[in-house]
């Protein structure tokens, strides 16, 4: 799609300029040219808002909502298949559809949009309008009021609610109840509604649907994530009431996206107050305040728990001119020296997680850091095997293998090898990683194949390193430990010749 819409971009828009624009125009243009019939079905429904390059996005915007139903409609009887398009995705809001429209995306005889995505889309529906007296978007209840009509018309051609990804709005109690009365799950239910980013205005609204989740048979401990700002007090001390375990709700805490130091503070020790226990914490997003960690250490957290949650912690920024994420100078400076304060209160090198650079390859400061500190090049170097190469594409939706994140792996994985580091010493280690992620993931029949892909073409970025120079022996074990992971995919489920159709050696 991409490269048809931006080969046709000029005349599209070359066309959008004239003063007799109209309707037939677009769908005249569309034909002559054949751009992506699937491409523009997609813009119809979101209104432009998947737009690449907005080319689609603005043929849409000409004609705003009046022409949704004609759009869709010319859209699927040139061959459009909502099988083929994407209509949510979590960083955006939509514009609802009319009736008209929503009713021919269910009930059109050439193709159907599936119910439980239809509902999905429309609980991420914008439902404001801006008051220019106050410069500021308010909620509009007659769009509050259109939106479930339209969820209660998906509702009404079985949509399932558990296939919700989130809701934009704090639903209305009565909606919720519908919800739930047509098979959402309570403990979903509850982790969606503590996810909602809103102010504290809502909070009385939110504390009658959380009383809904628990009178609906909730239970607090399945609560996977609290966005920064429910994180309220009056809220938190609901959930530790219904039982809520003090070290979770401490994990709770430390992950989410809360801004508020302070109040970060205050919910720590609320968890600490409560008997949460510091060395039972798996992680955080973001590196934490110097109180914090000063709060965790001074609560016992054992310092090769500290270091390790340093390490994991994402210290990139986002660049809106590059649109890519950047590591951030200021963050890495502070992260170095939490390392050292890790080293200085006996944290040991020999416990860094095999996943401590998740995020990230280390830098040379901080390699040298872990060296100078004791680390041995063979853990380092089943540290760096790890990491993943692909890189998350926006635009296409999907992971692809970075070939710079690929020199900069074999680069650290000779460094290793040049101080003595040996593929035969982490075969055990790497081993134990990937049984507890396949274990962690059977529930998807295609991880343990997965895996397989992914041990391959690592082998491959590896072995047919440019960077490297390897003796023999260093081949052959890294070999070795090629077979001796994939045998433990197979033991999963794993077919050996799965990559064959996915990938092909470097």
């Amino acid at each position: 799609m991409e490269a048809v819409i931006a080969h046709n971009a000029k005349e599209i828009e070359e066309v959008l300029s004239r003063a007799d624009f109209d309707i037939e125009a677009v769908k005249k243009l569309l034909l002559e040219k054949k751009l992506d019939v699937d491409g523009l079905l997609e813009i119809a429904v979101t209104q432009g808002l998947l737009a690449d390059d907005d080319v689609y996005g603005k043929i849409f915007r000409h004609f705003h909502l009046s022409n949704q139903v004609e759009l869709i409609d010319f859209a699927l009887k040139n061959g459009a298949r909502f099988s083929n398009i994407s209509i949510v995705k979590h960083v955006y809001t939509y514009t609802l559809p009319s009736l008209n429209a929503a009713t021919l995306m269910l009930e059109n005889p050439i193709d159907k949009l599936d119910p439980s995505k239809f509902l999905d889309f429309v609980l991420r529906g914008d439902c404001s309008t801006y008051n220019s007296e106050k410069h500021t978007y308010e909620v509009d209840s007659e769009q509050i009021a259109h939106r479930d009509k339209l969820i209660n018309l998906a509702l009404g051609k079985k949509a399932d609610p558990q296939k919700i990804s989130g809701f934009h709005y704090l639903p209305s109690l009565e909606l919720s109840q519908s919800l739930l009365k047509h098979g959402l799950d309570p403990n979903k239910f509850l982790c969606l509604i503590l996810q909602i980013h809103c102010a504290a205005c809502d909070l009385e609204k939110r504390l009658e649907l959380v009383n809904l989740a628990f009178d609906r048979g909730a239970n607090s401990n399945k609560i996977d994530t609290i966005h920064s700002l429910s994180l309220l007090p009056k809220i938190c001390e609901l959930l530790l009431e219904r039982g809520l375990d003090p070290s979770k709700f401490l994990n709770l805490v430390l992950r989410s996206y809360q801004c508020d130091e302070e109040l970060n503070l205050k919910l720590a020790n609320l968890a600490f107050a409560r008997g949460a226990d510091a060395n039972k914490i798996d992680g955080h997003h973001r590196l934490l305040s110097p109180k914090i960690y000063n709060l965790l250490l001074e609560q016992g957290l054992d310092p090769s728990i500290f270091l390790n949650l340093v390490l994991r912690a994402d210290c990139t920024i986002f660049n809106p001119e590059k649109l890519i994420w950047e590591m951030d100078s200021k963050q890495t400076t502070y992260r170095d020296k939490l390392v050292n304060l890790a080293f200085d209160k006996g944290a040991k090198p020999q416990k860094v997680d095999i996943t401590a650079f998740n995020h990230h390859f280390p830098s040379p400061e901080l390699r040298d850091l872990l060296f100078k500190h004791g680390l041995d090049p063979s853990r380092f170097l089943s540290l760096i095997f790890i990491i993943e190469t692909g890189k998350y594409d926006h635009k296409k939706d999907s992971r692809t293998v970075n070939d710079e994140l690929v020199r900069q792996k074999n680069v650290l994985i000779k460094w290793a090898i040049d101080r003595g580091g040996k593929f035969s010493t982490i075969a055990e280690l790497i081993d134990m990683k990937i049984k507890e992620r396949l274990e962690k993931g059977l529930e998807k029949d295609s991880e343990p194949n997965e895996f397989v892909v992914w041990i391959i073409r690592t082998y491959h970025e590896i072995y047919d390193s440019t960077e490297i120079v390897f003796k023999d022996s260093d081949k052959l074990d890294l070999t070795k430990l090629k077979d001796s992971l994939i045998d433990i995919a197979m033991k999963y489920g794993a077919d050996p010749n799965h990559h064959l159709i996915l990938f092909s050696p470097r």
